[in-house]
């Protein structure tokens, strides 16, 4: 709980579907950069020899060496979501749907929080990878307190099945939450 804690209180920007950014700070970024990080995660189970997915989401890559940070509620498991796999799936073209690529596993999560960072530990297929020799797309987190009432923010992700490539949506800040750990601006509400 701790390293959630810590990320939520030095960054706190977070989105429901993935990473949001201010608008001010999309002028200066690499938005391609940012599609390629946003994955699409499935918490499956296998049953003579077959997935079953059970629970979807998205989630934002933020180191070189695979951890994601998303919702608790999509890879936790429990009676709506029982199963006991994380499928890491990966856009190999921007226009297209996302691609299993890689398992995970739960590093921490936070139920209260509805926060979880995972780390991209197998291939596909089972084989470990060790995370020092994978160079995957990240994005580096930011601090909440860039942010003010009134500016436009995009979030990053998939709004469905994974069928379809990774979206942006915009909205407004409306407002904030605090968090104990995180201060005033730990949450975003937006309209």
């Amino acid at each position: 709980m701790r390293l959630i804690s810590r990320l939520l209180a030095a960054f706190g920007l977070l989105g429901l579907l993935g990473l949001t950014i201010p608008a001010s700070a999309q002028t200066s970024l690499d938005i391609e950069r940012i599609q390629r990080a946003t994955v699409f995660l499935m918490q499956a189970t296998s049953s003579a020899g077959s997935m079953t997915i059970h629970c979807v989401g998205s989630g934002t890559i933020v180191s070189r060496g695979g951890l994601i940070l998303t919702n608790a509620h999509i890879v936790q498991q429990g009676a709506s979501c029982p199963g006991n796999t994380i499928i890491v799936a990966l856009s190999a073209r921007l226009n297209q749907p996302p691609i299993p690529t890689y398992l995970a596993e739960i590093v921490q999560a936070d139920t209260g929080l509805d926060l979880a960072l995972l780390r991209i530990s197998r291939q596909l297929d089972g084989r470990l990878i060790d995370s020092s020799s994978i160079a995957l797309p990240f994005v580096e987190l930011g601090s909440s307190s860039a942010v003010s009432l009134d500016e436009t923010i995009a979030v990053f992700g998939y709004g469905g099945l994974g069928e379809d490539p990774v979206q942006i949506e915009r909205g407004t800040i409306t407002g904030f939450a605090a968090e104990p750990s995180g201060g005033d601006k730990s949450w975003l509400k937006t309209g």
